[in-house]
């Protein structure tokens, strides 16, 4: 047997604390590949632009989609 600890497609949907959601993007970060897609639902909820995109671009990853309530981001290169 071999685990494979490496995801593709990620939506984080709660809890809505700005704090838990960065730990849940660190981890999933660690484990993702270029091509992996995070989706981010209430994304009013939680301090998206001032913390989770700044992590995400400094890690290789691209807005791909965002609307009012969710947003979406592609890891396009290896990050930092």
């Amino acid at each position: 047997k071999k685990l494979v600890n490496e995801y593709a497609l990620v939506n984080f949907d709660g809890p809505h604390v700005t704090d838990i959601v960065l730990e849940e993007t660190k981890f999933f970060v660690e484990r993702s590949n270029i091509g992996t897609i995070f989706v981010y639902d209430d994304e009013w909820m939680i301090d998206t632009d001032g913390v989770i995109i700044p992590y995400l671009l400094d890690h290789g990853f691209e807005i791909l989609e965002r609307g009012k309530i969710k947003g979406s981001y592609i890891k396009t290169k290896e990050g930092i």
